[in-house]
């Protein structure tokens, strides 16, 4: 541990970005010090339990303080902060793994997997929008000329936002992507960036982790069913729509829907962990009753003069 605390201080590191993942896929952390690294990969960083969203944890006892164990191979120099190196962290709660902890979730279900002798590749394609807040402090699309009906691979938004992409392909470049490319999706604002990383770094930048673990438990699950694929849907289906033809089960029309799903799947919920599966379902809960007390811009253009 000494020699990798004197080869960071080469670098000119002086501290280190603990970063976890909350239950909604928000990232999370603080800065410590390098010098206690033993530490923080031993014990991990402490951050009081109640105060991250979804834990479970109690404000007292023995499992009220959450430990974001770093892990050595993720840690990177950050060129947008000088000094400092990123570190992905694995929650524990009194000296356990924790239950709650979204890669500690997708690590029991690789473990499953690694059981099998298998192993599970996954690709990325990561899409985004760039948005800004206007005067009154709604978000809007940050480029106003961004207006085409069919905007994908717009040359001319590229070209304005050139600064912006740049400055994340450089970025990037320095932590060790190799990028592919980077283009102007389908809707308005939006942009994609495909990239390699071969050293597989663990980015909890967004919560993927709780998204492939039921991803992977679902296909254990058929697997040590004997279930049999459906049939492969090799059609357009925006074309079979516009036809009026018969269209395949569709997924929950909205998050309500999505939770009485999730809430009636015993078998997912045993699989993923019950604990993780209780504490999303209260949060989300929550997330759709505030929703519906909020009046949103829709309901007030529709509303307010129509009678």
């Amino acid at each position: 541990m000494e020699h990798t605390i004197a080869a960071l201080r080469e670098q000119g590191l002086h501290s280190i970005l603990t970063q976890f993942t909350d239950i909604h896929g928000v990232a999370k952390g603080k800065l410590v010090p390098l010098d206690g690294l033993r530490e923080w990969v031993e014990v991990g960083a402490g951050f009081a339990g109640p105060s991250i969203a979804g834990t479970g944890l109690g404000r007292f006892g023995p499992r009220s303080e959450y430990y974001g164990r770093v892990q050595l191979s993720s840690l990177r120099a950050l060129p947008f902060m000088p000094g400092v190196a990123h570190a992905v962290c694995d929650g524990y709660a009194g000296g356990e793994p924790l239950e709650t902890c979204s890669r500690q979730l997708l690590q029991h279900q690789l473990r499953r997997l690694q059981a099998r002798g298998w192993t599970f590749w996954v690709g990325v394609e990561p899409e985004f929008f760039l948005l800004r807040r206007d005067e009154r402090g709604r978000w809007q699309v940050a480029d106003g000329q961004d207006q085409l009906g069919k905007p994908s691979y717009d040359l001319k938004a590229i070209h304005r936002n050139r600064a912006f992409l740049d400055d994340m392909r450089e970025t990037l470049t320095e932590l060790g992507f190799v990028l592919q490319q980077i283009d102007h999706e389908d809707a308005i604002g939006q942009y994609e960036i495909n990239y390699r990383f071969e050293d597989a770094l663990p980015d909890p930048s967004c919560n993927v982790y709780a998204a492939i673990a039921a991803t992977l438990a679902a296909g254990l699950d058929g697997i040590d069913r004997s279930m049999l694929a459906p049939p492969a849907c090799n059609e357009d289906l925006y074309a079979r729509l516009n036809a009026g033809a018969a269209m395949p089960d569709r997924l929950p029309r909205d998050l309500a829907c999505a939770l009485e799903a999730l809430a009636a799947d015993q078998t997912l919920r045993a699989a993923v962990g019950v604990s993780f599966c209780d504490e999303f379902l209260d949060l989300k809960r929550q997330e759709w009753d505030e929703f519906h007390a909020s009046i949103s811009e829709w309901e007030f253009q529709r509303y307010a003069a129509l009678f």
